[in-house]
This record gives structure tokens, C-alpha cells and sequence, in this order.
């Protein structure tokens, strides 16, 4: 039995019938990947007892808490791809190992139910690593706020099934636990990210909004890459083979690599996280 037919088994495994993906990357998950979530309900009670009655004050792509830049006096930059939902811009990847140049691709349960067998291809590549986007790539909030008219998650409970869920549905494809978590649309509160943490994973955002979800002219991308400052978590998606994202990258490429710019992949470097200095390896799962 190949490696493709292993990940399609797994996605059904996990999620049910994979040949229903929302395209749109909303809450295509939601019927049936509780199945697999039951084993997590002691957490979510100990979780919802700790954080249950904290009320947020903060909303945004960088809350207190979350990683944003690289701890890094050198010229570094790490380019963060997003695989929301729907299709895969195949002319990205392509790109990136022609041209050795490592990423951090955070995966949604959506797009992962779409694509496993790319999501295993990806694993397998050393340029590499995958993240968890969530399990239904939904943003990160103990209120049920909403964005981009996304619904958020309503409680503590529900930011676990994000959480873990995602990271369980990457692990079941692709072997693989991740360590990194960025939510869906990026928006969380603060409480909600203690719980990210206290799960054991490090929350991520970005610097620099690159292709503003893969809707920005090439012009515009382009300058987002060549003005990025050293130490810069460049956000790029990678599920919207009609944007711009491909040629763009394309194009700045041989300018970043005159100035000298180090890609590098989010698991190699330290980086700024609440004025602390950590890395993935200090997890506590």
C-alpha cells in the first residue's frame, strides 16, 4: 500500500468521509472529527476550570503572548505560508524547491481533509515543516468573537477542539505532531492563547502581512518582501492558485538573495514571544 492511500485512510479515519470539503476552509470539519476529540474531555474540563472565568481584553494578530519577529541579529527572515482551505498552488512549492528555500506551512483541518497526500509530500521534504492552522480554522477566542466573518470559537473548550484537534488530524496523516500553532485568520484573545500554551504549543502570528490571504496584486507582494525588516515572519498563503502569491515570490527572490537574506524554517531559530526568548523544543506535552 503507497503513502497516499495510508494519508486517505487517515483522513477518513479521522475526519469520516473526506470527499465533503468546504472549500471556503470554514467549519467543514465540524460533523466529523468529534469522534476522535472524546478522549479530551478531562483536559478541557481541567483547561476550562483555570480559564473559564478570565475575560479577555485583547483581540487582534498579536496579542500578548504570541510570537511575532525572530530573536536574530542577522539577516533572517522566514517566510509563513497558510494552507486555509480550498485549493493548493502547487507553482509555490515547485518554487521553493528549486529554489532551496525552507518555509513554515501551517495546515488547516479543511485543507488537510482536501489534500493529504500533499500534506504528506510536504512532511517528507526537509525544506519543510508543518504547523497546525487548526481543525476548523476558525479564529482563536473564548467569546465567540468572529473575523473576516469567521465564527470564533465560544469557550475554552472549544479553543481545545481547535487546537488539539488540528494538531491530532496533522499527526494522524502525517506521523507527525506539530509544535507550532497559528489560528485561523490569525485572530485570537490573550486568554485564549494561554490555553495554546498551556497545551503545550507556541503560538504564532506574523511581522508582515505578505499577500493579504493571497488577494494582493504582485506589485504589492513584492514590495511587502523586499521591505520586510531582518527578523521578519513573512505571512504567504499557499491555498489560492489565482492570486498573485507564485509570481511574486518569484520575483523578489533574486533581490532577497542579493542582500543576503537567510530563509529559515520557524523550529531552527529562536523568536520574540512576550519578551522571552524560546523555541519549539520547550514544550511540555
Amino acid at each position: 500500500m503507497n503513502k497516499t492511500v495510508i494519508a486517505c485512510l487517515a483522513v477518513i479515519a479521522f475526519f469520516g468521509d473526506a470527499s465533503h470539503a468546504d472549500p471556503r476552509g470554514i467549519g467543514s470539519c465540524e460533523a466529523t472529527a468529534t469522534g476522535s476529540q472524546t478522549d479530551l474531555e478531562p483536559l478541557k474540563v481541567s483547561l476550562a476550570n483555570r480559564w473559564g472565568g478570565v475575560r479577555p481584553h485583547e483581540w487582534g494578530v498579536s496579542v500578548s503572548g504570541v510570537a511575532t519577529r525572530l530573536c536574530t541579529s542577522g539577516n533572517d527572515l522566514a517566510l509563513v505560508f497558510h494552507a486555509c482551505g480550498g485549493s493548493y498552488d502547487a507553482a509555490i512549492i515547485d518554487l521553493l524547491e528549486r529554489e532551496r528555500i525552507p518555509a513554515t506551512i501551517f495546515i488547516s483541518g479543511p485543507w488537510l481533509k482536501a489534500h493529504p497526500d500533499i500534506a504528506l509530500r510536504l512532511t517528507a521534504n526537509p525544506l519543510f515543516e508543518i504547523a497546525n492552522h487548526g481543525l476548523r480554522h476558525r479564529p482563536l477566542s473564548v467569546t465567540g468573537r468572529s473575523a473576516y466573518g469567521i465564527q470564533g470559537a465560544r469557550n475554552v473548550e472549544e479553543v481545545v477542539d481547535e487546537v488539539e484537534g488540528g494538531a491530532r488530524a496533522i499527526q494522524a496523516v502525517t506521523g507527525r505532531r506539530p509544535d507550532l500553532f497559528c489560528p485561523g485568520t490569525a485572530y485570537a484573545d490573550e486568554v485564549a492563547i494561554e490555553v495554546v500554551k498551556a497545551l503545550g504549543y507556541v503560538p504564532v502570528s506574523f511581522t508582515v502581512n505578505g499577500d493579504a490571504g493571497a488577494t494582493s496584486s504582485q506589485a504589492q507582494i513584492v514590495d511587502s518582501l523586499n521591505n520586510a525588516p531582518r527578523g521578519s515572519l513573512v505571512l504567504l498563503h499557499m491555498n489560492r492558485p489565482e492570486g498573485w502569491t507564485a509570481e511574486a515570490l518569484a520575483t523578489a527572490l533574486p533581490t532577497l538573495k542579493d542582500r543576503g537574506v537567510r530563509f529559515v524554517k520557524l523550529s531552527r531559530c529562536s523568536f520574540f514571544l512576550s519578551g522571552a526568548a524560546v523555541r519549539p523544543s520547550s514544550r511540555h506535552k
